[in-house]
């Protein structure tokens, strides 16, 4: 028996009401974990939600103490608070979902997380009527009792873009969520999380787009002082950013790929996105770069999923950091495989006059003496790429490769066979 479990997969067609509410019918994208638990039996409990639910898909993610999506038991209660949410409809976000807590009973478990899950789907938030203005009024209404500025303000900024676009605004506007719903308490509901948790979240994802050393501290120290998994992705993130203003550039980038992989696991989305603008920031910014970090960077800023919004930019800050790839001193063939579906998306919908810095990754690492070879997945993109002779250029890429002493015999042997007829 596992001890922990996860309703998790890409949302199908979704008929919703918007205006405030959804209907039951939305089938459900969540991500949750079961802290081991004698009275919950994790892949029973599955089974069961899977029968009742057959739209919703089930998977696994290990606890590691998170406290949103997490079926817990707090002060002998069992109890959960699913995070909050977005709501899909072709590719779009049309609502936002509040984080939403209640309690759980171990002889019908099923049957309330349903009924908890429902309760969320049906208090979305239109997303398409949340303007400047809109958002504004939610975090200056927002309270303790009443943290609604927590559940949709991070995910609207990362749907803007904010962390990139307009980092001091989306700061200010965290800053001001937080000061809004803090609780100057520790009393903690056994089935919810207090204000002041959620509040000191914020500061701390806000403390990693400042520069202000005291806010830093205090954020950082706050983080410390907390166990739940949450903290520690967003304390990685500061640590990251820290040794980011102090120069220490290939650190911030191996703690960034941390970071970054632990905000995914831990299926905190804009935090994720937030860790990969400063991830492109850490590689941009440094005065040289290391090759093996480099083959660590890529792979981490890649998002798993999401709206439209979300992953063009994701492979936007890809497809700039696998540029940069061009000034490493070795383009290993692991970092042309990794790079491929940026390359792909520039080489089919970009200019041609982008087309160069893209192009030179695969010459560079083809006639690289050291390993003077591209990988199986990289020469069968080649082929399936290039057939019919729609890559112009390919031939002075297979001359550059078939000019390579040393060449490794399957990538020779790809050169000297592949040549596709040009077109017109």
């Amino acid at each position: 028996m596992r001890n922990l479990f996860v309703i998790h997969g890409v949302m199908a067609t979704m008929i919703m009401v918007l205006g405030g509410c959804a209907t039951t019918a939305v089938p459900r994208h969540l991500t949750l974990s079961v802290a081991p638990l004698d009275t919950v039996h994790a892949d029973a409990l599955v089974e069961a939600v899977s029968t009742q639910r057959p739209d919703w898909t089930i998977g696994l993610r290990a606890d590691e103490g998170q406290r949103m999506n997490a079926v817990r038991s707090d002060n002998g209660v069992l109890g959960v608070c699913l995070a909050p949410d977005r709501i899909y409809e072709n590719d779009e976000t049309v609502a936002y979902l509040p984080m939403m807590c209640g309690t759980l009973t171990a002889e019908a478990i099923d049957d309330d997380l349903i009924k908890l899950i429902e309760k969320q789907t049906a208090s979305a938030i239109d997303a398409t009527k949340l303007d400047d203005e809109a958002m504004l009024d939610i975090v200056q209404k927002s309270s303790a009792d009443d943290p609604l500025c927590f559940s949709v303000l991070p995910l609207w900024l990362a749907d803007r873009q904010a962390f990139v676009s307009d980092h001091i605004l989306a700061e200010n506007y965290m800053i001001a969520c937080a000061r809004n719903i803090r609780k100057a308490t520790t009393w903690v509901k056994s089935d919810a999380l207090s204000s002041d948790t959620l509040a000191g979240w914020l500061d701390m994802a806000s403390s990693v787009m400042t520069t202000q050393p005291a806010y830093i501290r205090r954020a950082f120290a706050a983080a410390l002082e907390h166990t739940d998994a949450e903290s520690r992705v967003l304390g990685q993130g500061m640590e990251a950013h820290i040794e980011l203003n102090a120069g220490k550039w290939t650190q911030a980038q191996l703690t960034f790929v941390s970071a970054l992989g632990n905000a995914e696991k831990t299926d905190i989305a804009w935090i994720s996105d937030l860790y990969a603008m400063k991830m492109y920031q850490a590689v941009y910014s440094a005065p040289g770069l290391n090759v093996e970090v480099f083959e660590e960077v890529m792979p981490s800023m890649y998002p798993h999923e999401g709206s439209f919004q979300r992953l063009a930019f994701r492979y936007a800050l890809v497809t700039r950091t696998c540029r940069l790839a061009g000034i490493l001193p070795d383009v290993t063939p692991k970092i042309v495989e990794t790079c491929l579906p940026a390359v792909d998306i520039v080489l089919s919908d970009m200019p041609e006059k982008e087309h160069q810095d893209f192009i030179y990754l695969l010459e560079r690492a083809v006639s690289d003496k050291r390993h003077p070879y591209l990988t199986s997945n990289t020469l069968s993109w080649l082929r399936e790429k290039c057939s019919d002779g729609a890559c112009a250029w390919y031939p002075e890429l297979r001359r550059t490769a078939l000019a390579t002493s040393g060449l490794a015999p399957e990538t020779r042997s790809f050169f000297e066979s592949f040549d596709p007829q040009h077109g017109p």
